[in-house]
C-alpha cells in the first residue's frame, strides 16, 4: 500500500489498463486501437479495444490527451466478457476517469446500455434523473440495483471529470458491491444471489457508449482498468490520488 504523500497505483491483480495518456496504450491520436499495458493474451499480444463510430483521441501532448465521443454511438469494444473478466476470480474492481458533457450516458456496459434484464449484465449510465449501477444473474434477474442522485465536482455532474471505481465481491456478502466517487464511497449493496460469471458472458464489453441506439455517451473518457479483485478503500483512495493531478484536481 502506498503511503499518504506518496500514492501509488495498485498493480495486484491488475488485468486491463487503457490510457490515452500513456503512449504505449494509444500511439496517436490518429488511432482508431488502445491497447492494454496490462494481462496479455495467451499468444503474448495486447488486449485491444476498438474506438469506434466516429470517438477520437484528442489533445496536443500525452498529458493532455483523452478520447472525444459526440454521444451518437461511439464506443470503446473491448470484445466480450470472455475476452475480458477473469472466469476463475469472480470477484472485480471496474475503475474510469470519464467527463459527461450532458446528461443521458452510458458509461460502460456488459450487454446493452438500457436493455431488458436479458441484454445486459452490468451496466453504469445515467437516464438524465438518476444515476445507476445495475447487475443481474448468469439468467438475467436483477441481482443488484444502485439508484443514486448525480455525483457532483464543484457543484456540477457535467463538464467535470469524475473518478469512479465499482467493486464487487464473489459472494453474496452484506454491502458486497461498492461504488466510489472522487476516491470516496459514494453508495453500495447487497447481492441477492451470486450466481452469475461474467468471464463467461459473450455479450459485448462496451465502454463510453453503446450499442443500444438510444444510449450513447458525450463527452471524454480517460484511464481505464479493471482488477480481478476487490481494491479496498484505501486503494482506491491511493489510485484517485496518483492520477488525480492529470484531471486538472
Amino acid at each position: 500500500m502506498a503511503t499518504a504523500h506518496s500514492p501509488k497505483i495498485v498493480t495486484d491483480n491488475l488485468e486491463i489498463c487503457l490510457d490515452p495518456k500513456d503512449p504505449n496504450s494509444l500511439s496517436s491520436t490518429s488511432s482508431t486501437t488502445i491497447k492494454s499495458t496490462g494481462r496479455k493474451l495467451s499468444n503474448g499480444a495486447p488486449i485491444t479495444g476498438a474506438i469506434q463510430n466516429g470517438g477520437a483521441a484528442t489533445g496536443d501532448s500525452f498529458s493532455s490527451r483523452y478520447i472525444d465521443y459526440d454521444g451518437t454511438n461511439d464506443k470503446i469494444n473491448l470484445g466480450t466478457g470472455e475476452d475480458v473478466f477473469r472466469s476463475d476470480k469472480k470477484a472485480f474492481s471496474i475503475e474510469c476517469w470519464y467527463y459527461p458533457g450532458t446528461t443521458g450516458n452510458s458509461v460502460y456496459t456488459l450487454g446493452r446500455a438500457r436493455g431488458s434484464s436479458t441484454l445486459r449484465e452490468i451496466d453504469l449510465f445515467d437516464n438524465e434523473t438518476n444515476f445507476y449501477l445495475y447487475l443481474t444473474s448468469d439468467t438475467g434477474n436483477a441481482v443488484c440495483t444502485l439508484t443514486m442522485s448525480f455525483p457532483q465536482v464543484n457543484g456540477s455532474y457535467t463538464g467535470r471529470w469524475h473518478h469512479n471505481v465499482v467493486t464487487c465481491e464473489s459472494t453474496a456478502a452484506s454491502n458486497g458491491v461498492k461504488l466510489y466517487e472522487q476516491g470516496e464511497l459514494y453508495d453500495q449493496g447487497t447481492m441477492s444471489s451470486y450466481s452469475h460469471n461474467y468471464g463467461s458472458s459473450t455479450k459485448s464489453f462496451e465502454l463510453f457508449g453503446s450499442s443500444s441506439s438510444s444510449y450513447g455517451f458525450q463527452g471524454r473518457s480517460g484511464l481505464f482498468r479493471y482488477y480481478s479483485s476487490v481494491l479496498t478503500a484505501d486503494e482506491v483512495m491511493s489510485n484517485y490520488n496518483s492520477s488525480k493531478s492529470l484531471y486538472g484536481f
